[in-house]
């Protein structure tokens, strides 16, 4: 017996290298096929049963009759088949080779951009080997395989002479007759199949999240063009690496091995539960999603664009102005349902309590808000950058009981990009400081976690989404007379004098609290003060959180357009 894996790979830069939402669309739809409906009907070709729709791949991999245990005399076995990755048994050789040709060529032919690798096993006995170890050992063997063979940008050479892709800038395979330009475009092989396949990608998304997304990509593409602000969000379940990395260990502390007694019985449980925990994931994201999208002010956002969707990987293009809205609601509602004990059985919370010590998951989020033209692979990167200065609350997640599990928690970063003079996250944070350093002008990231669910660690104070919304309210509070509070002219001086230096903050700050009662709750720091100390830094430093609040207030609900919008200082 042998377990064959597929894993794409570079798939950001296959998806978001272009800036035309079509090729988005229909990337991401060829790296969901690839790894869900390529691999089914390729089995199916081997086993000569019938193979699922595209929308049926979680019931076709469910049924013992069309997806049956390998151990009982099956040719293969799918155990997980999700966008971009697929885990398969097969019986012998022979057919684990053919299975992955059948999706390697078909990948070659049908998304020629599309960089996808398959890797067999070496034999091993079902009834003698953990499979889960086979599993490990093959994720090991797949990078060096994945070097030592020619990446997709291989499969393109042009020459001087010839034509070149007005979208992807790759040597041109086809003259596209149905662009709207009365020329010809020309198109390469890459653009033209994600092109094909972007209908496809529309109708599914719209399957999963209904009104959430255009009837057309047409529409799609009109709303877009029509934004002020355009946010990339980029989000990603915490710790989840590490579970499947201890899935074995993990399922013995759940009570997950349904009294299995030999290698045999424990495998058959390891892979029933992987594949029930996989499915659970997809059904997690995609109901996390929907609740996000109905929670929001005036129902579905017709220009919601979900790019990716796959596994706990979530990308979506929205209205740069519910953008931090949507992403906080998401991460909410994905921890809320992460505890649901009727999805899949319940078998995310009971891993999660083996893993965590807690019911439920915990993801992050990062939300880059640009202007609509701002090329998606650049705010796609500063999205993910986001999303890993997020993460960071996993290292201050500890109960401080001396317990070494981190407890599951959800943080969001964001940043508006007003200027393109430098666009990696480092750069931009570094303009956000004062004082050779010892000054941060920003709090972020934010933690959206229920207070009640977060450890009592002095890094989460002052960090709570709740206190952002506070400073929001304050700097949007209208009188009885529809004027603001905190007048626009004092805010600004306020502003400016951040990036002055701490000192000039605090004494612009004691003078707007001397005229303005409420501006006092705009304070971070003891006795009022603008600033406080960071707890877990190395040196001293103090941050603020009043230019997140600046920030938000125009692209959260409780705010609204108003002078806070006026660019930060960093980026004048």
């Amino acid at each position: 017996m042998h377990l064959v894996l597929f894993e794409t790979s570079g798939n950001q830069r296959y998806i978001f290298d272009t800036n035309k939402l079509k090729v988005n669309l229909g990337a991401s739809e060829l790296t969901a096929q690839a790894g869900s409906t390529w691999v089914l009907e390729a089995v199916t070709k081997l086993t000569g049963i019938s193979a699922p729709t595209p929308t049926g791949v979680a019931d076709h991999l469910c049924d013992r009759t069309r997806n049956p245990p390998i151990e009982q005399g099956g040719v293969a076995e799918v155990v997980v088949a999700a966008s971009g990755k697929a885990l398969v048994l097969v019986a012998d050789r022979d057919r684990a080779e053919q299975l992955v040709w059948k999706v390697t060529s078909r990948a070659l032919q049908q998304a020629p951009g599309l960089d996808i690798c398959g890797v067999i096993s070496e034999p091993f006995d079902w009834n003698l080997t953990s499979i889960h170890k086979v599993s490990m050992q093959l994720h090991r063997d797949l990078g060096p395989v994945r070097v030592n063979r020619g990446g997709p940008q291989l499969r393109f050479p042009g020459v001087p002479i010839g034509a070149r892709c007005t979208t992807s800038g790759l040597p041109a395979a086809v003259l596209d007759r149905s662009a709207p330009d009365p020329v010809p475009q020309p198109r390469s092989a890459a653009v033209s199949a994600a092109l094909a396949a972007a209908d496809a990608g529309r109708q599914r998304m719209q399957q999963l999240l209904g009104d959430g997304v255009a009837p057309t990509i047409d529409e799609l593409e009109a709303a877009q063009e029509h934004l002020d602000w355009l946010g990339v969000i980029h989000a990603d379940g915490n710790g989840l690496g590490s579970v499947f990395v201890n899935f074995d260990t993990l399922l013995e502390k759940a009570g997950l091995l349904n009294g299995a007694t030999n290698t045999a019985e424990r495998n058959r449980a390891y892979v029933n539960s992987l594949r029930s925990f996989s499915l659970a994931l997809n059904d997690l994201v995609v109901q996390a999603l929907n609740d996000a999208l109905a929670t929001q002010v005036g129902g579905a956002d017709r220009s919601l664009v979900p790019v990716v969707l796959g596994g706990d990987d979530v990308t979506v293009l929205c209205d740069g102005r519910r953008a931090l809205d949507l992403a906080v609601t998401y991460l909410q509602a994905f921890e809320r349902q992460s505890a649901d004990p009727d999805l899949r059985d319940g078998i995310i919370p009971r891993i999660a309590q083996a893993a965590f010590g807690h019911p439920r998951l915990g993801a992050c989020a990062g939300v880059a808000i640009v202007k609509p033209h701002y090329p998606f692979s650049a705010a796609y990167d500063l999205a993910e950058e986001l999303t890993a200065s997020a993460k960071q609350v996993k290292l201050h997640a500890r109960p401080g009981d001396g317990s070494h599990r981190v407890t599951p928690c959800s943080a969001v970063d964001f940043h508006v990009l007003y200027d393109v003079a430098a666009t990696d996250l480092k750069t931009l944070r570094e303009r956000m400081s004062t004082d050779t350093g010892t000054t941060r002008l920003y709090t972020r990231p934010y933690v959206v976690t229920p207070p009640e669910h977060r450890p009592s660690n002095a890094w989460f104070e002052g960090r709570g989404w709740e206190h952002l919304e506070a400073k929001v309210r304050v700097l949007t509070e209208k009188d009885g007379e529809g004027r603001p509070v905190l007048p626009r002219s004092q805010i600004h001086d306020l502003r400016s004098g951040l990036f002055v230096g701490k000192d000039e903050a605090e004494f612009r700050f004691l003078l707007l609290k001397t005229r303005y009662q409420s501006a006092k709750h705009l304070a971070d720091g003891p006795d009022d003060a603008l600033f406080t100390d960071e707890p877990a830094a190395p040196a001293p430093l103090a941050r603020t959180s009043l230019l997140d609040a600046m920030e938000a207030a125009e692209f959260t609900g409780l705010g609204s357009r108003s002078a806070t919008t006026e660019p930060a200082g960093e980026d004048r």
